[in-house]
C-alpha cells in the first residue's frame, strides 16, 4: 500500500497554503462587510438594506463559480491538475488589489456597487475552479489509508483563510479606532491578499502532476469533452454531489462566517470580541475536519458522517436555543459555540464523498460541476436567507423563533444523513 514520502507531504502541504491564501482573500468582504456597505451603498438606505445588499453582493461570488469551474476542470481533466492552480490564484489576486483602490459611491455613484459585483464575481470564478482541484489533486497523491485526514487538512485550509482574514481586522481594529478603520483602513487587508495572493503563485510553482493524471496521459485515456461524458455517464453521481456540497456550503457560510456577528449582535460585544470569537470557532472547526477524516479512515466513510450528523444536529440545536432564549448565558453560548464548529467538521465529508463517486478521467469536471453550480445555489441563497432567519428569531425570543433559525441547521442534517444512504447504494 502505497504511504506519502516527504515529497508528496511537501506537495499537500504547498496546496493547502495557498488554499488558505486564496480563501483568505475570498472572505474578506464579508469580515468587512460593514465598512463595505457604508461605503459602496447610498447613505439615504436604512441600515437593515444597506446589510442586506452587501450580503447579496457577497453571494454574487457564488452565483460566478459554476463558469469558472467549468472552464478550469475542462482544462484540468484535459491539460493536468497542476496546472490550474496558478491561474485560479491570477485570476483572484487582481480583483483583491482592485478593492484597495475602488471608488466609492460618493465618487462613482451607482457604478460603485456595480464593479463591487463584478470584483465579487472575478474573485467567485477564481475559487471556482480552486477548491476542487485541489480536492482532487489531494486524492490522487494520497492511498485510500490517509485520504479522509489530508481532504480533511486541505478543507481545513478553509478556516486557516477565514482565520487569517479575522486575525487580520482584530490587529486593525486593536491598531486603529472605528473611525479610521471606516475611512480608509479596512482597505489595507484587501492590499495584503494581493500581497499573499503573489506569495501562493511563486509557491506553487513547486508543485507536480498527480500520479493518477500522468498514468492517464500515458494511457491515452484523456477525455476530448470530459464534462460531457460526466453528464452522460454519471447522472447520479452528480446529483448527490450537488446534495453533499450543501453540507458545505451552508455549515461554513452559516456557522463560521455569520454566527459571530449575530452572536456579538445579540450579546451586544465590541467587533473585536465578534473577530476573537470567529478566531476560537475556526480552530475548533480546524480540528473538526480533520478529526471527521481520521474518524472516517478508521471507521468508514458512513458511519462516520452520521455520526457527525447527530453531533452536529444535537450541538447547533443546543446553540440557537441557549442563544437566542438565555442570552444572558453568555459563557454558555460561547462554549456552545466552540463545540457546534467543531461539529462542523461534517463539511469534510463532502470532499471525501465526491471523490469516490467519479472516474479519474473526468473526476475533476463531474466534481467541479456539481460543487460549483450547488456553490451558486446555496451560497447564493443563504446569505439573504440566514440574515432574515436571524432577524425573525430575534424579533421572537421563544421557541418558535428558535426553530426559524435551527430549520437551516436541520436541513443540513437531513441532507447528510441521506446523502450517505445513496452514497452506498451507487458505490
Amino acid at each position: 500500500m502505497k504511504t506519502l514520502s516527504k515529497k508528496d507531504i511537501k506537495i499537500l502541504s504547498l496546496t493547502s497554503l495557498g488554499g488558505a491564501l486564496e480563501y483568505y482573500d475570498f472572505i474578506l468582504f464579508v469580515v468587512f462587510a460593514q465598512y463595505i456597505s457604508f461605503h459602496f451603498f447610498p447613505e439615504s438606505l436604512n441600515e437593515f438594506w444597506k446589510t442586506f445588499f452587501v450580503y447579496s453582493t457577497f453571494a454574487s461570488g457564488y452565483l460566478a463559480r459554476p463558469l469558472g469551474g467549468i472552464i478550469m476542470a475542462h482544462f484540468g481533466d484535459r491539460l493536468g491538475r497542476k496546472n490550474i492552480f496558478i491561474a485560479s490564484i491570477l485570476l483572484i489576486v487582481i480583483p483583491t488589489f482592485s478593492l484597495s483602490f475602488l471608488p466609492t459611491y460618493t465618487t462613482l455613484g451607482i457604478f460603485a456597487p456595480l464593479f463591487l459585483v463584478f470584483v465579487r464575481i472575478a474573485q467567485g470564478i477564481a475559487v471556482g475552479g480552486e477548491v476542487p482541484c485541489s480536492w482532487v489533486f489531494v486524492s490522487e497523491h494520497t492511498s485510500k489509508t490517509y485520504r479522509g485526514v489530508f481532504l480533511g487538512i486541505l478543507t481545513a485550509a478553509i478556516a486557516v483563510g477565514i482565520l487569517l482574514g479575522s486575525t487580520v481586522s482584530l490587529i486593525l481594529h486593536q491598531i486603529f479606532s472605528v473611525e479610521t478603520m471606516r475611512d480608509w483602513a479596512w482597505r489595507i487587508p484587501f492590499f495584503l491578499g494581493g500581497i499573499f495572493g503573489l506569495i501562493a503563485v511563486y509557491l506553487r510553482r513547486f508543485l507536480s502532476e498527480t500520479p493518477t493524471f500522468k498514468q492517464l496521459k500515458q494511457e491515452g485515456k484523456i477525455k476530448r469533452f470530459p464534462l460531457y461524458e460526466a453528464l452522460k455517464s454519471s447522472k447520479k453521481e452528480i446529483v448527490l454531489s450537488l446534495f453533499s456540497t450543501w453540507i458545505l456550503a451552508g455549515s461554513v457560510i452559516s456557522l463560521t462566517l455569520f454566527f459571530p456577528k449575530f452572536i456579538g449582535e445579540i450579546l451586544k460585544w465590541h467587533i473585536s470580541e465578534n473577530n476573537l470569537l470567529q478566531i476560537f470557532g475556526l480552530i475548533f472547526y480546524f480540528i473538526g475536519c480533520i478529526l471527521s477524516g481520521y474518524l472516517a479512515d478508521k471507521i468508514g466513510l458512513i458511519k462516520a458522517c452520521k455520526a457527525f450528523a447527530i453531533f452536529f444536529a444535537l450541538t447547533t440545536l443546543f446553540l440557537c436555543s441557549t442563544l437566542y432564549i438565555y442570552p444572558q448565558y453568555k459563557t454558555m453560548i460561547v462554549g456552545l459555540y466552540m463545540i457546534a464548529c467543531l461539529s462542523a467538521g461534517i463539511v469534510n465529508f463532502c470532499p471525501m464523498i465526491m471523490v469516490e463517486l467519479f472516474n479519474p478521467e473526468i473526476r475533476l469536471s463531474g466534481i467541479s460541476f456539481s460543487y460549483n453550480l450547488s456553490q451558486a445555489i446555496i451560497g447564493g441563497i443563504t446569505p439573504p436567507l440566514i440574515f432574515f432567519l436571524h432577524t425573525f428569531s430575534i424579533n421572537h425570543p421563544t421557541y418558535l423563533g428558535v426553530l426559524s433559525i435551527y430549520s437551516y441547521f436541520f436541513v443540513i442534517v437531513i441532507i447528510a444523513w441521506v446523502c450517505t444512504i445513496y452514497f452506498k447504494r451507487i458505490t
